[in-house]
């Protein structure tokens, strides 16, 4: 256990540096709130409860968020007062500066809006986002030091509902997912890219538990994911893989609790920032 959000919050987006993560975005039951803006920080190396950053600019959950060390940036969702799931999917991108503190900042738009949930991962300057819901093959780019609506990257292997997104400085890693409902098949494929390029996806090989919404995080080397959800069912496996090798997911362990809902993860060496 680390601490706690300053905040309730569920299907948020979490990026960092390499000393700080930074988490917006929130559903809280439609009884309550709907969806909020907020954003919680913390400082890696300790341990403790997360203290208020600021405000994204939108109010909405299942969001994409990706980074480089120094800005981070929250793409797409859902949101507004009432239940996420019956309003419209946002399109707007927010960033900000992750060693200050503040309100985000307008970046510019997605080309393919929805509930996107952790489906983003990065190199130090560039930004990746595949994937979403409903579910869609589309996979788009940003470059992080800029502002700008993004740009078309290229197709997934299959129109997918939220895979699970890791990354090292070269190679974006997309884990897992589902075509979406009616008929909720969990999927095994994992797709890979060169972040630095376009292009289609290619096949990296299967994952060990075949379901969407798993959260990814990576260092240099090797990308971990923790929380799937295969309908009706959430698990709390942990599966990881090494970036940049092909093959199928290995067994790492269990976290503590089960996670189905698009979790947010992050680490101090994501995306080969170390």
């Amino acid at each position: 256990d680390f601490g706690d959000l300053h905040y309730g919050s569920a299907s948020g987006g979490t990026c960092s540096s390499s000393t700080r993560a930074v988490t917006g975005g929130s559903y809280v039951a439609p009884s309550v709130t709907g969806s909020l803006n907020t954003m919680s920080y913390f400082t890696i190396a300790s341990t403790g409860n997360g203290t208020n950053f600021g405000d994204l600019t939108v109010a909405r959950a299942y969001v994409a968020s990706l980074s480089s060390d120094t800005r981070g940036i929250w793409a797409g969702g859902a949101g507004g007062p009432a239940s996420p799931h019956v309003q419209s999917d946002v399109s707007v991108t927010d960033y900000v500066t992750i060693a200050s503190e503040g309100d985000a900042q307008d970046f510019g738009e997605l080309i393919d809006q929805g509930y996107m949930g952790d489906t983003a991962c990065s190199s130090p300057t560039r930004g990746v986002i595949a994937g979403g819901n409903p579910a869609t093959n589309v996979i788009q780019y940003v470059t992080i030091a800029s502002t700008g609506v993004a740009k078309d990257f290229g197709d997934l292997s299959s129109a997918t509902n939220a895979p699970g997104a890791a990354s090292s400085s070269t190679r974006g890693i997309f884990c897992g997912a589902s075509p979406g409902s009616p008929a909720y098949t969990s999927l095994n494929n994992i797709d890979y890219v060169t972040i630095a390029t376009t292009g289609n996806a290619q096949d990296f090989g299967d994952s060990l538990f075949a379901g969407a919404y798993k959260t990814g995080t990576s260092n240099s080397v090797r990308a971990v994911w923790t929380g799937t959800y295969a309908s009706p069912t959430t698990l709390n496996t942990i599966e990881y893989a090494q970036i940049q090798t092909l093959g199928n997911t290995v067994d790492f362990g269990d976290s503590t609790s089960s996670y189905g809902n698009r979790a947010g993860a992050t680490s101090d060496t994501h995306g080969g920032l170390a």
